[in-house]
């Protein structure tokens, strides 16, 4: 969006900034997977936007939305059967939310786990 504004590798920098920061925010509760792909993948789009070409420049300018997108979604897709990336948030956001943790079983101690919806 602002680069019809400023070059890409200064609009992919200042995307950098804000998810970099999301991350900081979110460290608490530990690191979340999403926010740290979306980083990394403004990290490469701004280094290609500083460093590359004007070929390259122009076509991250027209397709760097798109890739960004299609490279966060290839990211969920490929790690959905093992962590589902809807799960990982809410079921931290619970057992704070509880006081109670998970045992080495999988299960909650102190109360019974209903699912991420039902807190």
């Amino acid at each position: 969006m602002l680069t019809g504004w400023i070059p890409i590798g200064w609009a992919a920098a200042a995307g950098l900034v804000a998810a970099l920061a999301v991350v900081a925010v979110g460290a608490a509760g530990g690191i979340k997977v999403l926010p740290l792909v979306q980083a990394v993948i403004l990290l490469v789009i701004a280094v290609l936007g500083f460093a590359a070409g004007p070929a390259t420049v122009a076509f991250l300018t027209v397709y760097g939305r798109g890739l960004a997108s299609l490279a966060l979604g290839l990211f969920i897709v490929a790690t959905a059967a093992r962590t589902p990336f809807t799960a990982q948030s809410p079921a931290r956001r619970c057992r704070r939310r509880r006081g109670t943790r998970r045992s080495s079983s999988g299960s909650t101690a102190g109360s019974v786990w209903r699912g991420a919806t039902s807190c």
